[in-house]
């Protein structure tokens, strides 16, 4: 009784088409689509017309996180096995938290939604080993801002002088593997840009990636950039890398920039100009890890 009064407290309308953010971004290998499984075939169609046309109901639309519109399809396991509607999501949403949100909701409860969960990814039929991934630091001598590319494609335009003049190679390049849900499950790296600063963040941490994504729209979410484990108490398992996060202090000059480095001399030589060390932000992983 006291969750159902709590829900009525706050099945308040929304406002329509708001973008909701998840507070962690997508990291447990789920898929982008949330589906719902509905107690009719009317209900089927109705939440599907509303996805399809949101300013029908545009409280329903935005109970259900806003997927984009017409993107709502019928999903038909047969046999009998019920009536169901996927809502398709942005990769990098925690579609786990979102299939929650929607099976609490009243509103949602009450036009037929009885239960919704996240998708997992595709069924694993071998066992292909990740990719290595090697990455290279560059120094841009004019920003004093460092950067890391994780590809052979990016590093030739940034060589080339397509990502702007100043660009060098540190010398400096890490090992470690792809991020990827089939068969080994290798958490991903998020990398954002920001014009502001002209500058990159990475990070391994689903939450600091949702604060990000829902604390400053001036960080541009950009994709996954490798894989990468998550320190547990400041420290990284057996066999893989550290790799520590240091801050340039800038922030109030609106040119904030980090740099990543594995080696403890250079940790102490960014500290020793100024740079504030952030601890173990990930750990690397060599691929017989996996």
């Amino acid at each position: 009784m006291k969750r159902l009064i709590f829900a009525l407290a706050v099945a308040l309308p929304l406002p329509p088409h708001a973008e909701r953010l998840t507070q962690e971004c997508n990291n447990k290998f789920l898929g982008p689509e949330v589906t719902l499984r509905v107690v009719s075939e009317a209900a089927q169609a109705n939440l599907v017309a509303i996805v399809t046309n949101p300013a029908t109901n545009p409280d329903a639309y935005a109970r259900m996180w806003s997927p984009a519109s017409g993107s709502a399809y019928f999903k038909d396991y047969g046999l009998n096995q019920g009536y169901y509607v996927s809502l398709p999501f942005d990769r990098v949403q925690d579609t786990d938290e979102i299939g929650r949100a929607i099976a609490d909701d009243p509103v949602l409860h009450s036009l037929g939604v009885f239960d919704a969960y996240a998708e997992r990814y595709g069924i694993c039929f071998g066992e292909l080993d990740p990719r290595d991934v090697t990455i290279t630091e560059y120094f841009n001598v004019h920003l004093n801002h460092y950067f890391l590319s994780s590809g052979d494609e990016e590093n030739a335009v940034i060589d080339a002088g397509g990502a702007g003049p100043g660009w060098t190679r540190t010398g400096e390049t890490f090992k470690t593997v792809e991020a990827g849900p089939f068969c080994r499950e290798i958490p991903p790296v998020f990398r954002f840009y920001t014009y502001g600063a002209n500058s990159h963040f990475f990070t391994a941490d689903p939450l600091e990636c949702g604060s990000l994504r829902r604390t400053d729209p001036g960080w541009i979410y950009e994709g996954q950039a490798f894989g990468a484990e998550m320190p547990i108490d400041g420290a990284c398992a057996d066999g893989t890398t550290p790799l520590y996060r240091l801050y340039n202090n800038r922030w109030m000059y609106n040119d904030s920039n980090h740099r990543f480095v594995s080696r403890q001399d250079l940790r102490d030589k960014m500290m020793s100009l100024g740079w504030s060390d952030e601890g173990v932000a990930m750990c690397l992983i060599p691929n017989y890890l996996y």
